[in-house]
């Protein structure tokens, strides 16, 4: 797989037998980080979330919204505006897939 030109390949030092890997500098979202721990600590994930993505090119969504957790869409029945359809269902007492229904019959 190639690297990204902004992500330079992980540099090694060599120590009679051992081998020691050198922090590897990592853009994401238009910031430096010194090394990939550095940016997996500044943004929530552990350090092998970040390699990961940057293996695969996605650096730049990495640590955008907690994993598994699905961001809130705001949502509007009856003229009352709601920040998710989980605070919709609270609100009026009814199942969230209810609320989905409701959205998608309006629509």
């Amino acid at each position: 797989m190639q690297r990204m030109a902004s992500q330079p390949a992980a540099r090694a030092a060599v120590w009679g037998r051992l081998i020691v890997f050198q922090p590897t500098p990592t853009l994401i979202r238009g910031i430096l980080y010194p090394s990939q721990k550095a940016a997996a600590a500044a943004l929530g994930v552990h350090y092998t979330t970040i390699a990961k993505a940057v293996e695969a090119g996605t650096q730049d969504r990495v640590g955008v919204s907690p994993r598994g957790r699905r961001i809130a869409v705001p949502v509007e029945i009856d003229g009352v505006r709601y920040r998710s359809m989980s605070e919709a269902s609270r609100a009026l007492g009814v199942s969230s897939r209810r609320i989905a229904k409701m959205i998608m019959k309006a629509e």
